[in-house]
C-alpha cells in the first residue's frame, strides 16, 4: 500500500481513495477508482477478431508510460500481466502492487529469496537464482532483478496483443520454465497472423474458426519492437524512453527521434530534414490534434528542441 500511495496522482496509476486497516480481522481494504476492464479481458473479447495495429499502439503507448512512471519513482513491479492494467474510462491504468519493489538507493537492481510472478511473462532472470554476497559478507542465492525484467513481461503481453497468445504459453510449466532460462531458444515472431476463435458446434464440442481473410501481415516495426524486448540477456533489452520513441509508436514514414542518440538513430537526407522542420513548425499546441498527430508530438517536441539547442 506504501508503493500505491507513493504513486497515486500519476494519470496512468489507478488511484487509491481511502484505505482502512481491520486489525481484529487483520483485513486492509483499499478503495480504489473504478475500471470498466482490465486487458486480459480485452483481449479474450478480441480472440479471434482481426487484428487493429492502430489499437494495439494505443494500448501499448499507454502501457509503457504506466511502466515507466512506476521506474522513475525507483520500483520495479516484477508482476505485469495483461490483468494488471485496467481501463478506466478508456485510459490504461496499472495495478496490483503486490509483490513490486523498491529498488534500494544507488543501485539498479533489487534481489528476492524467491521466484514470484506468473511464468508466462516471467524473464530469465526472474528465473534464476544467482549467487550474491550481503554486508557481512556472507552469500546466499537469491533472485535479482532489474527495470528490464518489467520490459520483458511487456514484450510478452505485447506479443500476446499481435499474436494472441505468449512466447512460451503452448509449453507445460516446467518445461515453460526451462525453455525461458535457455539463452539458445529462438522466439518465434510470424510474419503474419491469422486469428483463430474457439467455437462450440451442436454436438457441445469446442472447434477452431477462422474468419475467411481476416489475416493480417504483422508490421516490421512490431517485431523490432518485441525483440527489442525480449533477449535473453537484460543488459541488451530497450529501456522505456527508447521504446515510447522507437518506429513502432512513431510511425512508418522513416520519421524517428531517438533523443538518447544510441547507434539505431537513422540518418536524413535534406529533403527529409526539410520535412520535418515543416511538420514541426506547422504544429501548434492550442490547436487540436488528431491521432496520428498525437502519436508524433512527442517527436516534434524534441526535434524542436533539438534545433533550439543547435543555435
Amino acid at each position: 500500500m506504501d508503493l500505491l500511495k507513493r504513486l497515486t496522482g500519476h494519470e496512468r496509476i489507478i488511484h487509491l481513495e481511502d484505505s482502512h486497516l481491520d486489525h481484529d480481522k487483520k483485513r486492509l481494504y483499499l478503495v480504489m477508482e473504478l475500471g470498466e476492464t482490465d486487458l486480459n479481458q480485452l483481449l479474450n473479447r478480441q480472440a479471434g477478431k482481426p487484428i487493429s495495429f492502430r489499437f494495439i499502439k494505443h494500448i501499448w503507448e499507454q502501457m509503457l508510460e504506466a511502466v515507466h512512471a512506476v521506474h522513475e519513482e525507483g520500483i520495479i513491479h516484477t508482476d505485469l500481466k495483461p490483468a494488471n492494467f485496467v481501463l478506466v474510462q478508456g485510459a490504461v491504468k496499472i495495478i496490483d502492487f503486490g509483490i513490486a519493489k523498491a529498488i534500494p538507493a544507488d543501485t539498479t537492481n533489487i534481489s528476492r529469496e524467491n521466484q514470484i510472478g506468473t511464468a508466462n511473462y516471467m524473464s530469465p532472470e526472474a528465473l534464476s537464482l544467482q549467487v550474491i554476497s550481503s554486508d557481512d559478507g556472507s552469500e546466499e542465492k537469491r533472485v535479482k532483478m532489474g527495470r528490464a525484467t518489467d520490459v520483458w513481461a511487456l514484450g510478452c503481453i505485447l506479443y500476446q496483443m499481435v499474436y494472441g497468445r505468449t512466447p512460451f504459453s503452448t509449453l507445460e510449466t516446467s518445461l515453460k520454465i526451462c525453455t525461458i532460462k535457455d539463452p539458445k531458444h529462438y522466439i518465434d515472431y510470424p510474419e503474419s497472423v491469422t486469428p483463430v476463435s474457439m467455437k462450440i458446434n451442436k454436438n457441445g464440442e469446442r472447434i477452431k474458426e477462422i474468419e475467411e481473410g481476416s489475416k493480417v501481415i504483422v508490421e516490421k516495426e512490431a517485431i523490432e519492437t518485441m525483440k527489442a524486448c525480449l533477449r535473453f540477456k537484460k543488459d541488451d533489452r530497450a529501456s522505456i524512453p527508447q521504446l515510447l520513441n522507437d518506429r513502432f509508436l512513431v510511425g512508418k514514414d522513416g520519421i524517428w527521434f531517438n533523443p538518447e542518440g544510441k547507434e539505431e538513430t537513422i540518418s536524413m537526407n535534406e529533403k527529409m530534414f526539410h520535412s520535418l522542420i515543416n511538420k514541426a513548425w506547422e504544429w501548434k499546441s492550442t490547436k487540436g490534434i488528431n491521432a496520428t498527430d498525437a502519436q508524433k508530438k512527442r517527436f516534434i517536441n524534441g526535434l524542436k528542441e533539438s534545433v533550439m539547442n543547435a543555435q
